[in-house]
């Protein structure tokens, strides 16, 4: 049962992005490419062109970024970390250092908070917007992605890993 619950809780989390999606694309639309585009091929003028409109930053920063996108990697994160350890433990992998597990996780949060801060404070202040400051919001976008990746792996890896031995266990 506990399994199932988590497995629940992994789904609902996930499900939360299409909802803030949807928000985005509403009436005035707003462009979400320093923090969805995987290639980071986007150029400093795009950032300016997209903090010009101050409806359109201010709309991004409060509410989307802060609180729906903090929602989001707060809840995708937790979850994820939940699962790992409870699906590590039930497999007994990593049994002297479950804590392992809670490393990507916990890691995608830390860049996914401080891409979206990094975001806002470009979004509300359109003069610290530069090549350097582009250069460090793409590396955190890039960040978030690789620990968002391998936690997802990793999370569903373990939880292959615990099921099948709990199926195994059974026969």
């Amino acid at each position: 049962m506990r399994h199932l619950l988590i497995f629940i809780s992994l789904v609902a989390a996930v499900a939360v992005f299409p909802g803030i999606e949807r928000f985005a694309n509403q009436n005035p639309k707003i462009d979400r490419f320093p923090e969805t585009t995987v290639r980071l091929n986007y150029k400093v003028s795009q950032l300016r062109a997209l903090a010009a409109s101050d409806e359109i930053a201010q709309r991004y920063v409060r509410p989307l970024l802060f609180p729906l996108d903090l929602f989001a990697l707060i809840f995708l994160g937790i979850a994820m970390a939940v699962a790992s350890w409870f699906w590590a433990q039930s497999a007994g992998v990593l049994t002297q250092a479950t804590w392992i597990v809670l490393v990507m996780p916990i890691g995608y949060m830390i860049a996914d908070l401080a891409e979206d801060s990094l975001l806002a404070f470009l979004l509300t202040d359109r003069d610290a917007i530069g090549d350097g400051t582009v250069w460090a919001l793409k590396g955190l976008t890039a960040v978030k992605f690789v620990c968002l990746g391998a936690a997802g792996v990793q999370t569903a890896g373990l939880g292959a890993t615990a099921a099948y031995k709990a199926v195994a266990a059974s026969m």
